[in-house]
């Protein structure tokens, strides 16, 4: 249960800007074999990510943070490219992301592409206003597809 708090408490860091979505302690937990973390000596966790699927071949990029402490240390990318090689592990072939950090994401290959190509993105969140989702604020949509995903 240590990282699920500690997801819970790096991610909460960073809902009050908007630049992630709120998840419960009760959510974490019921997909944390979904998340990958990097742990300091302490066991503090210092970055997250995690794998979000909609359907065999579609899967998103999610909760990317990282604690300030441990920010410029590449732990970002690890995480991704950790959610990158579960996503095909359970035979994922495209994975996107919805990020207010659209150059972290290209730096890693991805593109960018319209919301409209991810109708199961916008299904998932039909009412998006109501968990804090604003399509039409500016972010990019970036894909990885066309990139094959690293093993």
């Amino acid at each position: 249960m240590t990282d699920v708090t500690g997801i819970a408490t790096l991610i909460g860091l960073f809902t009050e800007d908007g630049s992630l979505l709120p998840r419960s302690v009760w959510d974490i937990a019921a997909s944390i074999d979904s998340y990958v973390v990097v742990t300091g000596s302490d066991g503090t966790v210092l970055a997250c990510a995690a794998l979000q699927e909609y359907s065999p071949p579609l899967a998103e990029v999610g909760a990317v943070a990282v604690a300030g402490s441990a920010q410029g240390l590449g732990l970002g990318s690890r995480v991704v490219r950790a959610v990158e090689r579960l996503a095909r592990m359970r035979g994922h072939r495209e994975l996107f992301a919805i990020t207010l950090a659209n150059h972290f994401f290209t730096h890693l290959g991805y593109r960018e592409v319209g919301v409209v190509r991810y109708p199961e993105k916008m299904a998932r969140y039909g009412n998006s206003a109501k968990v804090g989702i604003d399509f039409g604020r500016p972010c990019a949509i970036l894909s990885s597809r066309g990139r094959p995903l690293l093993i």
